[in-house]
């Protein structure tokens, strides 16, 4: 026989299907009109007060478990209800799925209402809370001191996680210090690039002024290259620019993360700048390379080391010798002589003398054409005269192949191309080789080596001729 506590349960269950069935849309991911906007909201409270009705607290998680989102019930019913749900819903707190998303979205409502006052008053008298669910009370409130005095009060466990979990991007302009210093000293650089970009659109000059953009950049520079991605270095970039091309730490960074700002086309011209008027920052990179213990391409050891590979990479793509602007066209022999010489003695006392010549003289490659309409410039012709270092010599036949970059050939085009590049360095190593010996010499190495490479194409396009 059907007792009356089961005809009542029947009819709430019944009531609540036709509930979910006739309104459940209204807590869906379909887009609002605005004219529409005032008229949703009202109607979605009073579905949420009626299904309170129909059970108390009981049915509103069950009528959640029913609709797309879940948070959006948990708001109403904050709005509608307010503290009628607080003991049944921090009950909800710990599981997982639907309940705990009605439970957060009541939370955010009611810090929103409310304030630290109220979520002080839940954390103070809700002693079963587990350390999450106390944070994630806290990380509903709005990032203020407020809030982190409150924050202030709760269990070391609770600061370590708020702290670690909170991605407030927008934060008031006189609690964004204590923001930051915290995000900071909790190893969160990447969430400290982010907040730092956004407080830049608003006042990049304060930003600069305080400090702030320093301090960031200057956490990256500890870091790991590997920890960022690429949105994180588009972010970086805009920081660097803020700062100008000159600073210390944006002729770092571009060294620092030279790797993942060159997949961004990000050229290193602060860091080139740098290395033309300091070889010792050249010798650096050339001990970065040659992984010796103990040298570093920089001074300042509280900053991580260059990775080797990075540091390879700079040498291989500065091709501006000292001496020499590109602007006016003006190439100063003195100023060239004078930076070759010192990072050529500073190597030779690291052992490191030949390896360190063939990088000068792969950046040597990157010298104009001289008066004469040769290259390269006479400047180089005679440091090569003075210098004769075979490495160094080896070096820049090396770097002007390399300049050549990627060609294409037809399928029966054969070696035509290098034997117009083979009679041009040819031609060239014949009008200066009254003079300029050492350069010359290199002149006909480089058109012999593309003599080779014009016999062995033309031998592939035989083998492909017959076969056709």
């Amino acid at each position: 026989m059907e007792t009356h506590n089961e005809h009542d349960t029947d009819a709430v269950s019944l009531r609540l299907e036709e509930l979910v069935e006739s309104h459940a849309d209204l807590f869906g991911w379909s887009p609002v009109e605005e004219a529409e906007r005032e008229e949703i909201v009202e109607r979605r409270s009073q579905v949420v007060q009626e299904v309170f009705d129909l059970d108390g607290t009981g049915a509103v998680p069950r009528f959640t478990r029913r609709v797309a989102r879940p948070e959006l019930v948990g708001e109403v019913a904050a709005t509608r209800l307010g503290d009628k749900l607080t003991e049944h819903l921090l009950q909800l707190l710990t599981n997982e799925g639907t309940d705990r998303q009605l439970v957060l979205g009541w939370m955010k409502r009611m810090a929103d209402l409310h304030g630290t006052t109220w979520a002080g008053r839940i954390l103070g008298e809700t002693p079963g809370l587990g350390h999450e669910d106390r944070v994630d009370i806290l990380l509903n409130l709005p990032a203020n001191r407020e809030t982190w005095d409150l924050l202030a009060r709760d269990h070391d466990a609770v600061r370590e996680s708020y702290w670690r979990r909170i991605g407030q991007l927008r934060v008031a302009a006189e609690d964004f210090d204590t923001y930051l210093d915290q995000i900071l000293g909790h190893d969160r650089v990447r969430h400290a690039i982010q907040i730092s970009w956004v407080r830049s659109k608003e006042t990049p000059t304060q930003l600069i002024e305080e400090g702030t953009i320093e301090r960031v950049l200057g956490a990256v520079s500890k870091s790991s290259p590997s920890r960022f991605r690429d949105v994180d270095i588009y972010y970086i970039q805009q920081l660097m620019d803020l700062l100008g091309p000159d600073a210390d730490t944006v002729v770092f960074l571009e060294g620092h993360l030279c790797l993942p700002l060159q997949m961004a086309g990000r050229t290193p011209t602060a860091l080139y700048r740098r290395l033309r008027n300091d070889p010792a920052l050249f010798v650096g990179l050339v001990c970065q390379v040659a992984e010796r213990g103990g040298e570093r391409a920089q001074s300042d050891a509280s900053r991580a080391p260059l990775p080797q590979s990075s540091a390879w990479t700079i040498l291989q793509g500065w091709r501006i010798p000292p001496g020499y602007d590109s602007a006016s066209g003006d190439f100063d022999p003195d100023t060239l002589r004078d930076w070759v010489f010192e990072a050529r003695r500073e190597l030779t006392e690291r052992g490191l003398s030949d390896l360190g010549d063939a990088f000068v003289g792969e950046l040597l490659s990157g010298s104009p054409t001289g008066h004469d309409g040769v290259w390269p410039a006479e400047p180089v012709r005679d440091l090569l005269e003075d210098i004769e270092s075979q490495p160094m010599e080896d070096g820049l036949m090396s770097g002007a192949m390399n300049s050549r970059g990627r060609t294409t050939h037809g399928i029966l085009e054969g070696g035509g191309q290098e034997k117009g590049l083979a009679g041009l360095y040819r031609e060239r190593a014949e009008k200066i080789d009254t003079r300029w010996l050492r350069a010359a010499y290199v002149l006909r190495r480089i058109a012999d080596h593309y003599d080779e490479e014009a016999r062995h194409r033309d031998e592939i396009t035989e083998r492909r001729a017959d076969s056709y």
